[in-house]
């Protein structure tokens, strides 16, 4: 049986953040594998370097580019109003105010459809 090449598509400080990521691949059909997820359900203080999500060398590219996509950033995908894809991160909201009343809202982003215009705020990553 030939060796198989992993290779580190992503590495997280925590143990959700990189289950998450996985559960994306999976939902993909990218099989993948978390190093150091036994240590860090154990001693999830000690896990140096983090957790390191590990694919096929052969899904790499396709790996990266699904965990490096709008979706999986935080991007809400469609527009809750009228259902369009056409939708942007409003930069003059972004800094932290709501699109509807311009008073700050602390720690979230604001979303503009570029259809409708219709304009709604979701919580930042962190």
């Amino acid at each position: 049986m030939p060796d198989i090449e992993m290779i580190t598509v992503g590495n997280y400080s925590g143990l959700p953040e990189a289950e998450l990521a996985q559960g994306i691949l999976d939902a993909a059909g990218i099989e993948s594998v978390l190093v150091d997820e036994n240590v860090g359900r154990m001693l999830t203080w000690t896990v140096v370097g983090g957790f390191k999500l590990q694919v096929n060398q052969d899904d790499a590219e396709a790996a990266v580019k699904l965990l490096s996509s709008p979706i999986a950033a935080g991007n809400p995908g469609r527009c809750p109003n009228c259902d369009s894809a056409d939708i942007a991160l409003d930069e003059s909201a972004s800094s932290g105010n709501s699109v509807s009343s311009g008073t700050p809202v602390e720690g979230q982003r604001s979303w503009e459809c570029k259809s409708c215009g219709y304009c709604w705020d979701m919580p930042s990553e962190t």
